[in-house]
């Protein structure tokens, strides 16, 4: 939000953004601000050399530094000017090509950096902000901040512009340039003071509208059957339109606000050119070869200086909003919330995996514990079924097995064989989220090793060999977004497949076999068991007959 747009904060603005880029990237951002502080100084080169070559044009001598251009040195300066043109091009070129791979390195390093946080956070932390803001983060907020970079390499380029061509220019006019520097100064103020409330207003209207047009968006596409099937999906869609259309407007004013000072002090300014020449001709009263060459100079400055007066404005308008989106993205580092960490004291004794001992958690703002003072034992070869009424923790409780939660009292001990970085458990959810891509990138699920015969055999345990044997290519058979090509049944027993080929010390199903018809799912537990002889289940289960059949203990919530 804009607070105060002064030089002295602008000042603060800039040495935040310098300080805060990654130091492994410090060199490559020092090279990209000499690169464009080199721009300005070749500017000024070039309007000597314009001088020079017009007073050679005219066949007069000039000595300038201690060298001296006679009448006859029209080639040299013409080769100078040309010459000192060129690198100017060159180092442009350079600097623009340094500056956006610096900025594009940095959004790709943020974004690396946010999903790595992202993926170690534990479970409550990470669902408490939603889906769409973690996006956000991710894409908009992480190249926001990297373009604070090229804000910064503007300002900084344009400010030394402007500051070498009107020292420049000072040598010629200096009452001019004096009461320009003034104008600049009180303009700048004045505009910042004007503009600051409807900036304000821009700016806050942005960011409620594109935090809603993510949330809605996101919705929209995680619920498109249901919004489908209660005939809602264009109202919903509507919905999000709607905020887009206002998050566009809001996207309009900030740009046109800025650029509506730039125009008028452009204006001014070339208004100051033209007395600036006026005051050179009829109150300077040079000599006509040396006026000639002075408005030369004069006009090639104004030429340079306008552009930077406009570049200038423009950053200086919008150093604060990416200032700002930079201390929104550090906050996100600085405040991620601790890391999945295993939480194994000691290790259960025996054969046990994992031992809870009086274990309570609640949800926030629920008051009422969901699960309260629990024990349970969890050995190799045990198959162990959760029950209970609906609400009752079930679920819960299966997250803390998992390693996503950890309870707010008592003691969870995990054996070195199920700590949750060395993928010794497997957590299949009733609703089983998929990849996009093929049956065998779903089983695998990263593993870079592929072992088809494995793959095939894990098929075989949850009943769709058969399904496989008829796809036209097998393995390779896209299943869609989020597996929209499958039932609901084959998303489930392809979740169990990919559990099982990552054999597991422990494998908890949280009612995963909800949509299988009785018979398949009777099959599918009794394939698990065997599979499993050496390790843990432990399944809930809507059928009570799992219970009875599957189960070597019982555990009621």
């Amino acid at each position: 939000m804009l607070k105060n747009l002064n030089p002295k904060a602008q000042i603060k603005r800039l040495r935040y953004i310098y300080h805060a880029a990654p130091a492994p990237l410090k060199g490559k951002l020092k090279v990209c601000l000499y690169l464009a502080c080199s721009l300005p100084i070749v500017d000024l080169i070039i309007v000597f050399v314009t001088y020079v070559l017009m007073m050679a044009l005219q066949k007069q001598s000039l000595t300038v530094l201690g060298l001296t251009f006679g009448a006859n040195s029209l080639f040299i300066a013409i080769m100078l000017f040309i010459g000192v043109t060129l690198v100017r091009q060159l180092l442009e070129f350079l600097s623009v090509r340094e500056s956006r791979r610096f900025t594009q390195f940095l959004y790709r390093q943020y974004s690396a950096k946010l999903l790595k946080n992202y993926m170690s956070m534990s479970w409550r932390s990470f669902s408490k902000e939603t889906k769409a803001v973690r996006m956000k983060h991710l894409v908009a907020t992480s190249l926001d901040s990297a373009y604070s970079y090229q804000v910064f390499f503007n300002f900084i380029s344009s400010a030394l512009n402007l500051l070498l061509l009107a020292g420049s220019m000072f040598l010629v006019a200096p009452k001019i340039v004096l009461g320009g520097l003034v104008l600049l100064a009180l303009f700048m103020r004045f505009s910042s003071k004007a503009l600051k409330s409807k900036i304000n207003q821009a700016t806050d209207a942005h960011n409620v509208h594109e935090q809603r047009y993510y949330n809605h968006l996101n919705e929209s596409l995680n619920m498109f059957r249901e919004m489908r099937i209660f005939g809602v999906s264009e109202k919903m869609g509507d919905r999000a339109l709607g905020e887009l259309e206002q998050l566009s407007e809001a996207k309009v004013r900030l740009s046109i606000l800025p650029y509506t000072p730039r125009i008028v002090m452009e204006s001014v300014f070339t208004v100051a050119i033209g007395i600036g020449i006026l005051y050179v001709i009829f109150v300077d009263r040079t000599d006509t070869p040396q006026l000639i060459a002075s408005l030369a100079s004069f006009m090639l400055l104004a030429r340079r200086m306008i552009p930077s007066m406009s570049m200038l404005l423009s950053s200086y308008s919008e150093l604060e909003g990416t200032y700002s989106q930079l201390q929104v993205l550090h906050r996100e580092f600085s405040d991620m919330p601790e890391q999945e960490e295993d939480r194994a004291q000691t290790n259960p004794p025996g054969h046990e995996l994992l031992v809870l001992s009086h274990v309570s958690f609640s949800y926030e703002g629920r008051g009422k514990e969901t699960i309260e003072n629990f024990s349970m034992n969890v050995s190799a070869g045990d198959r162990i079924s959760i029950t209970g009424e609906s609400g009752k923790g079930k679920s819960t409780l299966m997250m803390i097995l998992a390693g996503f939660m950890e309870p707010h009292k008592g003691e969870v001990k995990r054996s070195a064989l199920i700590q949750p970085k060395l993928h010794g458990i497997a957590y299949v959810p009733q609703e089983t989220a998929l990849l996009s891509g093929t049956i065998l990138e779903n089983i695998v699920f990263g593993n870079e090793t592929v072992d088809e015969e494995k793959v095939m055999r894990v098929l075989s345990l949850v009943k769709l060999e058969e399904l496989i044997g008829k796809l036209p290519e097998g393995l390779q058979t896209v299943v869609g977004d989020n597996g929209m090509f499958l039932s609901g049944g084959q998303r489930q027993r392809l979740g169990i497949a990919r559990a099982l080929y990552h054999e597991p010390q422990l494998l908890l199903l949280d009612e995963a076999t909800s949509a299988l018809d009785e018979e398949t799912e009777r099959q599918v537990m009794a394939s698990i068991s065997t599979c499993m002889k050496n390790s843990a289940v432990v399944f809930i289960s809507h059928r009570k007959e799992n219970s009875k059949t599957h189960a070597t203990k019982v555990v009621e919530l």
